[in-house]
This record gives C-alpha cells, structure tokens and sequence, in this order.
C-alpha cells in the first residue's frame, strides 16, 4: 500500500510540473515593439530562428535598460547575451523556422517554460537570429556566416497556466529587436592585426 501511495504521489508530482509550466505565444501583434533589420523601422520579413530565455522573476528596470541598449548596435547581440547571462538568465526553449512578416511575429507557436513564476508575470528575453541554419544560438556562434545577423530583446510577460490560454506578448514596447552582423572570427582577427600594426606603425613614428 505504501509503494502504491509513494508511485502515486511521485506521478501526481511529475504531471504538476508538467501542467505547471509557464506558457505564452511568440506573438508581438498587439505591442509596438517589432523585429528589424540592421536598423530601426527596417521591418524583416521572412524566416528567424528564436531562443526564449528567461530570469525566473522580474528583473529592475535598469538591467532592462543594460540589455536592451545593445539593440542596433554592430555586433551588439554578444555582448548582450553576456549580460543575460551576468543577470541569471537562463536559455529554456528554441524555436525556429518562424515566418516574421511586415513589423510583428504573427501568430507563431505557444511557448512553454520550466518556471517557479508560473501565472504571474517573468522576466523573458528573446535572441533572434537569420541567414544562419544553425538551431541555437551556441551554433550560430560557433558556425557564423558572412551574412549571420543576430539580436536580442528583454521584457517582462504574463505566463499562464493550463487550462487557460497562453498570452501574446503583452509588455514589449521599446526598442526594437534590431538584428545587426555577427563578426565571422576571421574579421574578428583581421581586425586585432590591424589595430596591433597601427600601434606599431605609431611607436616607430
């Protein structure tokens, strides 16, 4: 009786957290905040690949701020991350192959999340990016193209619970999520010589 009671308790337990799972839809129609390219009010259409990452709690509006002030800037989506990661951010789900069309995600996919802030409201950040196949964004990193544009938003978000309904992304105003080029390792490189022989070219002078 009691391996029966302790094999019920332990599935009861399994199917919560399955049903507690956080959820929302990869959808920014009804907020202003949009995903563009290389520059704001570019409006990208066509296909992007997504990581949901997420804070576990609602993080300070200044650490928003910290994140969010990469948007647009060359190359800024690294140093992003770094921040998410600095901040307790952790990677949860990929979803890729999503049609973008015309300034907003359309309807794409519900997302679910591991979360301990199930029904109320998380922290969430979403790393776009394109002309890349790779399926993570520790891929993309390792296997970067010439044309590989990436970027990164942060934001707050109502999660619900099963059975009600996952949300739209509710809080996402400002900025855009702007995808910039991801320096290739070789530019990297040949950037580092370039500036080593212009301080050496400066010291003989």
């Amino acid at each position: 009786m009691k391996k029966l009671l302790l094999t019920g308790a332990l599935l009861l337990g399994f199917a919560s957290a399955i049903f507690a799972q956080g959820s929302f839809y990869l959808n920014n129609n009804n907020t202003a905040g949009s995903v563009d390219l290389t520059t704001s009010g570019n409006y990208y259409t066509g296909t992007a690949n997504f990581e949901v990452w997420e804070m576990n709690g609602t993080a300070s509006g200044t650490a928003l701020s910290a994140i969010n002030a990469y948007s647009g800037q060359a190359g800024g989506a690294p140093n992003a991350i770094s921040l998410l990661k600095s901040d307790g951010f952790t990677m949860q789900v990929d979803v890729t192959g999503v049609s973008v069309s015309g300034g907003s995600f359309g309807v794409a996919a519900a997302v679910n999340l591991v979360s301990p802030v199930v029904g109320g409201a998380d922290t969430l950040a979403l790393i776009a990016w394109v002309n890349n196949s790779q399926t993570s964004w520790a891929n993309v990193v390792a296997n970067p193209t010439a044309n590989t544009a990436a970027g990164v938003i942060a934001f707050t978000q109502q999660l619900n619970v099963a059975p009600v309904p996952p949300t739209p992304i509710s809080t996402w105003g400002t900025p855009d999520l702007i995808m910039t080029p991801i320096p290739e390792p070789g530019t990297l490189a040949l950037a580092g010589l370039g500036a080593a022989a212009l301080l050496i070219f400066r010291r003989r002078k």
